[in-house]
């Protein structure tokens, strides 16, 4: 019997013990995908899938998590906010800067999509669906175009 839970899920894939045991103490779901330190992302949504009876999921990350979605062909609709500020790529010298980022030189601010990217072949291509204003941003939805060549398996 499939159930949907109305409580946040979490997902991790190392450590997945003793993070169960604190998590279990505030009514969440812990999902283990994955070995070492890398999540298994098409395993997990799977489990959340025939587990759990989700059918729509929310993920909301930096570049890092939506480049690793996107090339796990894992997203089907995204969420783009445009906001009217401009602050390059290269973070300047006199930014103060994490002590992680201190040798880094030159320091890039991350973009929206992390890690490699795509040839022209098997590029994301994506449908427009809306747009909402509120005061300076703006918000837009687009839709996953799927090639036959892309499609997913269910």
């Amino acid at each position: 019997m499939k159930r949907c839970y109305r409580s946040p899920l979490a997902v991790f894939c190392f450590f997945a013990f003793i993070i169960s045991q604190a998590v279990a103490q505030v009514d969440r779901i812990v999902i283990a995908a994955g070995t070492d330190e890398a999540i298994d992302f098409r395993a997990a949504f799977r489990k959340l899938r025939d587990d759990f009876g989700i059918q729509y999921l929310l993920c909301e990350g930096g570049p890092t998590l939506y480049g690793t979605l996107a090339r796990a062909d894992l997203i089907d609709e995204k969420f783009v906010t445009i906001a009217p500020v401009e602050v390059g790529q290269v973070v300047p010298p006199k930014q103060e800067r994490l002590p992680i980022e201190g040798s880094v030189n030159p320091l890039h601010r991350p973009t929206i999509f992390g890690g490699f990217g795509f040839i022209r072949e098997n590029m994301t291509r994506w449908t427009w669906l809306s747009c909402r204003k509120a005061g300076d941003l703006e918000f837009n939805r687009y839709r996953r175009r799927r090639s036959p060549k892309r499609a997913l398996s269910s």
